[in-house]
């Protein structure tokens, strides 16, 4: 009996392992190192998945200016050259999709927030962050220049946390700004397909040519488009919605329970 217990215990544990970050693209929280010094070293950003370990470039310099007691270290950008380098398509195409993150912007002209998309033509891919003067920006746009974009004000000196998510279904964007929704847009034209391989890597604090000056608390990048409960700034610990799979997984371990209960 105690073995078929033991069974039990540990067919659970295996559903809440593969329910944990089931969801969850990536997840750069920035807390692998020590403040005030230079984050360095290929893959040494780390990916709490553990699939996109990201590079940093420039010399950016952890910082305990955090948004909230749940951080203890951000990432601070210079804005002339700092970024991170999270690795190639690592956001694929035909899924629903969320990136969020804690951002404090300390001027106006910075550029950069989290972007994968080609650098030219029609710019296709996803573009989350600082592109426009005065304004933050979250689009996502097809190989052939449809976009869909919602563009929103800047926010100055203090912590702000951005989300953006994207419903292929619907061919919707939907901004949000510490987790109230600031617009969303629709374009039926949208084929789905960003050509991936002409993109360039995934990017924090680097647009282009041009960079972000100011402080980043936390980058995470969900599979699914996240309701603005699931969002980082109102369940700083719990994970997306798990999988159908999961969901399988969790059922069938109830039914192994159940059936030793009978059998007893």
């Amino acid at each position: 009996m105690k073995q078929k217990r033991f069974l039990i215990y540990l067919f659970s544990l295996l559903v809440c392992c593969l329910s944990s970050h089931a969801a969850t693209i990536a997840h750069w929280r920035f807390e692998e190192g020590t403040p005030g010094a230079t984050a360095s070293g290929v893959g040494s950003i780390i990916d709490e998945t553990g699939l996109h370990d990201g590079t940093p470039l420039g010399g950016p310099i952890y910082s305990t200016n955090v948004p909230n007691p749940e951080n203890t270290l951000s990432l601070q950008l210079d804005g002339v050259n700092d970024h991170v380098n999270g690795g190639n398509g690592v956001i694929t195409d035909g899924t629903d999709l969320t990136i969020e993150g804690w951002f404090f912007m300390t001027s106006s002209g910075s550029r950069g927030g989290v972007f994968q998309r080609r650098e030219g033509g029609v710019f296709n891919g996803f573009h989350f962050g600082k592109g426009n003067p005065s304004l933050w920006s979250w689009s996502v746009t097809d190989s052939s220049g449809n976009t869909i974009i919602v563009l929103a004000p800047e926010v100055l000196n203090e912590w702000a946390h951005w989300a953006g998510t994207f419903n292929t279904a619907t061919k919707t964007v939907e901004l949000f700004l510490n987790g109230v929704s600031v617009g969303t847009d629709t374009n039926t034209n949208f084929t789905g397909n960003t050509d991936i391989s002409s993109q360039n890597n995934l990017l924090i604090g680097r647009r282009n040519t041009t960079h972000f000056q100011g402080f980043v608390g936390e980058v995470k990048i969900s599979n699914t488009a996240l309701t603005s409960e699931q969002l980082l700034i109102n369940s700083p610990f719990s994970d997306p919605v798990p999988e159908p799979s999961s969901y399988l997984l969790l059922l069938l371990a109830l039914a192994f329970s159940t059936k030793v209960k009978i059998r007893k």
